[in-house]
């Protein structure tokens, strides 16, 4: 995992022993959110909403005195515009593949109701509820994000992070990474783990569980 700066990697030692606040954000809205199409891996950028509540973000941040000198984020646009705008300089943003969003496979960029009609009502809400542990056709299931953004959790540890960390991602990937930490899997865990695009959640690593979380207004 490569840091962005040599201050960061000088700083990661003095916090060996200490619990890390991450700082887990959804990215902005796009076309595609407004229009309930899905996407996985198809790559949109923000919408001019999207990019306003990034901003927004980052203001409410700043009236937190967060630092948001080391984001990691996924490696799609939509988040990387969010982690740019965020960041408090564009060289602190981390690209991490490990935090892309589910593959969908044949049902990316697909609109819902589509996806509905085609498999059957029923099938398509079992499927949903089921929070992905099923893959959708030709795509990866939630136990595949799970190992992969369990390895980005495990390499952070590792590293002896700066205490405050910053994580742009999607919505499957961040619930993922939660689960992760905080080893919980049930069917209505992950429910609750959804985030909407406009509240940050702060996880303490140490402690594998939400500390607090806040609307951005």
């Amino acid at each position: 995992m490569d840091f962005p700066s040599a201050w960061i990697r000088l700083t990661l030692s003095q916090y060996r022993n200490s619990g890390v606040e991450l700082y887990l954000i959804r990215h902005g809205p796009t076309d595609y959110n407004r229009y309930r199409r899905w996407q996985g891996r198809v790559d949109i950028p923000l919408s001019p909403e999207g990019r306003s509540l990034a901003d927004a973000v980052r203001n409410s941040l700043h009236a937190r005195r967060v630092h948001t000198d080391l984001v990691f984020s996924s490696p799609l646009s939509r988040a990387q515009e969010t982690a740019r705008l965020i960041a408090s300089d564009s060289s602190c943003v981390v690209v991490d593949d490990r935090l892309i969003e589910i593959d969908l496979g044949e049902y990316d960029g697909r609109l819902e109701d589509e996806v509905q009609q085609e498999v059957g009502k029923k099938e398509y809400e079992l499927w949903r509820r089921g929070n992905f542990r099923t893959p959708a056709p030709g795509g990866e299931s939630f136990g595949q994000v799970q190992k992969r953004v369990g390895e980005f959790l495990g390499e952070l540890r590792a590293s002896q992070t700066a205490p405050q960390v910053l994580i742009v991602a999607h919505q499957v990937s961040l619930m993922a990474l939660k689960s992760v930490i905080s080893g919980a899997c049930s069917q209505k865990t992950l429910t609750g783990y959804r985030q909407r695009t406009d509240v940050v959640e702060v996880w303490d690593d140490f402690g594998k569980s939400c500390m607090s979380a806040w609307e951005v207004t």
